[in-house]
């Protein structure tokens, strides 16, 4: 199977869409920071060629312009301040009146075993909104889809499987 990316070139929004074939889910990848879609390639493969819808983004805020500022001293500051802004709980404007959204679907977390706290922390974050959370811990460094593909489509498939056993 070939999977073409969007070219990075563009200034819209960038995601991939693969339709689900009849009675599979479809799967939400969403990428942490500095990652992008494309991070989740060994993903769509996987569980694209099981039949499985695709929806995978690019989040907004880190485009080609932006790779001279990252490479200047303090040029990661503007994307750092967005962690301490919701570990403060200090939200811009726009985003006022989002503090108490609750994501009700369940959910599964990959995370690193190792650094326990900063797993740990994340894990806190994400399960004040989203209560059906499931956290799965590889052995592997940060990027877990990356390093440890196929650990990580196992888990998902786990995370699945128990999900049809539910109902």
């Amino acid at each position: 199977m070939t999977l073409d990316f969007p070219p990075r070139q563009s200034f819209g929004y960038l995601y991939i869409h693969i339709p689900p074939a009849k009675q599979q889910n479809t799967l939400l990848f969403l990428h942490g920071f500095p990652s992008q879609l494309h991070d989740w390639t060994h993903q769509i493969h996987h569980f694209s060629s099981l039949g499985h819808g695709i929806l995978a983004c690019d989040l907004l805020g880190r485009m080609k312009q932006h790779l001279d500022a990252f490479g200047r001293k303090g040029g990661y500051t503007g994307a750092t301040r967005w962690y301490r802004m919701w570990l403060e709980n200090r939200f811009a404007p726009d985003e006022v009146g989002y503090e108490g959204v609750e994501i009700t679907q369940q959910s599964l977390f990959v995370v690193p075993k190792q650094p326990a706290a900063s797993a740990e922390q994340q894990r806190q974050m994400l399960a004040s909104w989203t209560p059906s959370l499931t956290t799965v811990y590889v052995d592997s460094g940060h990027w877990v889809h990356l390093e440890r593909a196929s650990e990580t489509n196992r888990a998902i498939e786990g995370f699945l499987r128990e999900l049809r056993s539910q109902g």
